[in-house]
């Protein structure tokens, strides 16, 4: 599933099927991180040299970072502004879009959990 995309669970055939996303779950930060490793993985056998940039989730932080909230970008090779792929995108004719909760940027005093907790 592509971020909420394709609505098959609990099964294709049920009467009522809603998205298989693993967004939300207990089981993201394993599935997360398996997804990432297999992806630059296969990167690398394609030639990839480096690693790929992360999101250092245990920083406190106050809002998403631009290269996620901005709808366009300036190509830096050619100038040209292009839609930014990380803003939204587009799976079996849905365009994707984020809906960011305001409890993402609590911040608990030391020993308290948020509400996401």
């Amino acid at each position: 599933a592509f971020h909420g995309q394709p609505q098959w669970c609990p099964s294709p055939d049920a009467e009522k099927k809603f998205a298989c996303c693993a967004h939300g779950m207990a089981v993201f930060p394993h599935w997360h991180r398996l997804l990432t490793v297999q992806g630059e993985n296969s990167l690398k056998a394609h030639g990839l040299s480096f690693g790929l940039p992360y999101w250092d989730w245990t920083l406190p932080i106050t809002s998403l970072p631009a290269v996620v909230t901005e709808a366009e970008y300036t190509d830096p090779e050619t100038q040209a502004v292009k839609p930014n792929p990380l803003y939204q995108g587009s799976v079996d004719g849905h365009t994707t879009t984020r809906s960011v909760r305001d409890s993402l940027f609590e911040q608990p005093a030391f020993g308290k959990m948020t509400r996401l907790a």
